[in-house]
């Protein structure tokens, strides 16, 4: 089959034209296996999974041969067979190709799907790994033999076998061997690491030698992340005091250095040290007011140590002081969603949620007339309360708890933020008017959440966000307006095969 063949076919698929990818398919098949593949994929978006089903059960029944050689079929039926949810005869068409004709590239797609939809076959990939490495010289595969070696390893935990552990010996050899002279880079330290840690052995030597020898490498891990380690390797040896006030002192000399918080959180909130952390942080918070890793830090102590009440408290001083941060819900979300899973009763904090007077002040039509003449000090104190309220309304929105403005409040809060040129934050209140609105069971206030997401759109010169547009989508996709709802995701420049 011809290349613009294929194509028209591709481009109706992600057009989402499936009965158009349909008949181009049908007339292409009875001379082209890629055709039928692709009716396959076609027929189950269709919904006719039986269909479909039969089509790739003729396809894998091709002996081994020529035919499974041609990687656009392969790649065709792995669609079709991954939509399908038969991810291991997925990977056994690449196992076939890489049987027939032995390429690179075949390789490394069986690696990636192997790793990707099959539980870890060490033996298969290591075998994959090795030969690209005979092939190409390139170090690189030899980290790819130690990695799944470790995986392995972890995957058994303590009921690795003789073979298991003879195996890390040689992928401990394989890491030094790839690593040579040139001393270790950060990723290639932490895998040698982790396998002599699933070896048993104290990795404090290793670190300590990484130190002199990293000066050379090509990537070489900072000091920063060197005291990490070890401060991690100390933990794990039992070492708990010592490997504490080293985090400790990383988080002081770095309070915004996420990996070191997470792991000062981790080892507090299971070592009985929860109080003590929580001081430290506490502490660390007051001095450096502007860093947010000391207090995100609080949540992860108390999310390491299971206290619902008191990530409870943390998470409501977060929000009571970063509400107006731009990323004060992305901080959150982890967290809202522990309180939720946990069965917390969620009425409880409800309240903490609303908005107060000051903030609902600021909703008024009339305030939009006079907005502009306001003082720049003035206007950045109304957009930082704007911001605030937004943020509230998505925590709540995320929760299924009671939104604390109605539609047209959340329409009048878009449009001061508009008269205040802050776009990002029109955006915001814009989709939570739309999803207000689609939440009603009336159609009327349906299309007008739906019409002020349209102006939204209009409002930017810079692009439109993300998160408007695919509100927009299914705003349009909601009221029926298909067509207009295709024409959209045509113009996001995101493949739907891709996606799936």
């Amino acid at each position: 089959m011809s290349g613009a063949g294929l194509r028209k076919i591709y481009d109706a698929l992600d057009a989402r034209n499936y009965k158009a990818a349909l008949k181009l398919c049908e007339k292409a098949s009875k001379s082209s296996r890629v055709a039928l593949a692709l009716k396959a994929l076609t027929l189950q978006r269709l919904g006719k999974r039986s269909e479909s089903g039969a089509i790739c059960d003729d396809l894998m029944a091709m002996p081994i041969g020529e035919m499974w050689s041609d990687t656009q079929l392969v790649s065709a039926l792995t669609m079709a067979l991954t939509s399908l949810g038969r991810e291991m005869e997925a990977c056994l068409c690449w196992e076939r190709s890489l049987e027939s004709k032995y390429d690179q590239s075949i390789a490394l797609e069986l690696f990636r799907l192997s790793l990707r939809h099959t539980a870890v076959n060490g033996p298969k990939l290591r075998t994959i790994a090795t030969r690209l490495y005979k092939e190409t010289h390139e170090s690189i595969y030899l980290f790819w033999v130690a990695a799944i070696a470790l995986t392995e390893a972890r995957i058994a935990g303590n009921n690795k076998t003789n073979q298991m552990k003879t195996t890390l010996r040689l992928a401990e050899r394989m890491a030094a061997k790839a690593v040579g002279t040139g001393g270790y880079s950060a990723q290639e330290l932490e895998l040698v690491l982790g396998i002599k840690g699933e070896l048993g052995e104290k990795p404090l030597d290793t670190l300590r030698s990484a130190r002199q020898s990293s000066v050379h490498a090509e990537r070489p891990p900072s000091s920063a992340m060197l005291e990490l380690l070890e401060a991690q390797a100390m933990a794990e040896n039992g070492d708990t005091t010592e490997a504490y006030n080293a985090l400790v002192s990383i988080v002081r000399a770095k309070p915004d250095d996420w990996p070191a918080v997470a792991s000062l959180a981790q080892l507090g909130g299971s070592n009985n040290m929860s109080m003590e952390a929580q001081e430290i942080f506490c502490q660390i918070a007051q001095s450096s007011p502007e860093s947010l890793g000391p207090r995100l830090g609080l949540l992860e102590l108390w999310r390491h140590f299971g206290d619902v009440t008191r990530l409870q408290e943390a998470l409501l001083q977060y929000l009571q002081d970063k509400a107006a941060s731009r990323s004060c819900f992305d901080d959150l979300q982890m967290y809202l969603a522990w309180i939720a899973r946990n069965g917390h009763d969620l009425n409880a904090i409800a309240g903490d949620f609303e908005a107060d007077n000051s903030l609902r002040s600021l909703i008024d039509f009339e305030m939009t007339d006079t907005v502009m003449s306001q003082t720049t000090e003035n206007v950045l104190s109304q957009e930082t309360k704007l911001q605030a309220l937004a943020t509230r309304a998505k925590c709540a929105r995320y929760l299924g708890l009671e939104m604390p403005l109605n539609c047209t409040q959340l329409a009048s809060a878009a449009i001061i933020a508009h008269k205040y040129g802050n776009y990002d934050i029109v955006d915001d209140f814009a989709v939570l008017c739309f999803e207000q609105a689609r939440d009603q069971d009336d159609t009327a206030i349906l299309i007008e959440g739906c019409c002020f997401l349209e102006w939204a759109r209009t409002c930017r010169k810079d692009g439109n966000s993300p998160m408007v547009e695919l509100s927009a989508m299914r705003a349009l996709e909601r009221l029926g307006a298909s067509e207009a709802g295709l024409r959209l995701y045509g113009s996001l420049g995101v493949k739907q095969i891709q996606l799936e």
